[in-house]
């Protein structure tokens, strides 16, 4: 059985913030919004000069969505290229207390459905998950036990998605089952909708694998600018 707590959006008060003892960075880090920008001024006119750069800095490094580590609250991001009609950009949300942190970026790895796709057994196509990244489906076994198939046979990281594939917005946060089992690899959950259509576009097309670029970066880009899948709502 896994492990997850409901997921949670983070909420943040710009008036419980403390504008002038904040570094800019962090300012821009969870606010996107020119809004919040002219109010951290407002209350504090001497940071004008440390946001205004922090903007640029951040902004124009991110015109191009390029590929390294960012975290959007708790979300990460990957990025499907081939095949063409899955081409869109997914959320995903790293496990709370198990699983290592992706030190690196991967362009144009394979993300690679699991047989059996629960992975709650030893894995049957690990020639296929070695080197590249794993997708399970949530279920039957703990989250921990899924992670420790996937690292067995060389994978680099696992995404888990979630057994309701009609599930478009409801996050949970993955909690280790308390084996004190050591899992080095990272390990994300996703959404049921987005691996469901992943998942489904792969078997009518007969094809053993997705491409991926993971992270990409989605600092300082609104939602509404982000290449989402048009069945998901951000």
């Amino acid at each position: 059985m896994d492990v997850a707590l409901a997921g949670r959006e983070s909420n943040f008060n710009a008036s419980d913030d403390n504008s002038c003892d904040t570094d800019s960075d962090d300012i821009i880090h969870f606010h996107h919004t020119i809004g919040f920008v002219l109010a951290s001024v407002a209350s504090c006119p001497s940071a004008i000069g440390r946001v205004i750069s922090s903007v640029w800095r951040r902004h124009s490094s991110d015109l191009h969505l390029k590929t390294r580590h960012v975290a959007w609250n708790d979300n990460w991001f990957f990025e499907v290229t081939h095949p063409d009609p899955i081409s869109y950009m997914y959320r995903i949300r790293p496990a709370k207390n198990f699983g290592t942190r992706m030190s690196h970026s991967f362009i144009d790895i394979e993300l690679v459905p699991v047989e059996p796709f629960h992975a709650c057994s030893p894995i049957d196509n690990g020639i296929f998950i070695n080197n590249n990244i794993a997708l399970v489906l949530r279920g039957e076994c703990s989250f921990v036990t899924k992670a420790l198939h996937v690292e067995e046979v060389g994978g680099n990281a696992i995404i888990i998605m979630d057994h309701d594939k009609d599930n478009d917005s409801l996050f949970v946060d993955m909690i280790s089952d308390g084996t004190n089992r050591n899992i080095q690899i990272p390990s994300f959950y996703m959404l049921g909708k987005d691996g469901y259509m992943i998942t489904k576009t792969l078997k009518e097309r007969n094809l053993k694998s997705a491409v991926i670029k993971i992270p990409i970066n989605g600092t300082g880009v609104a939602p509404h600018l982000l290449h989402q899948p048009p069945w998901t709502l951000w």
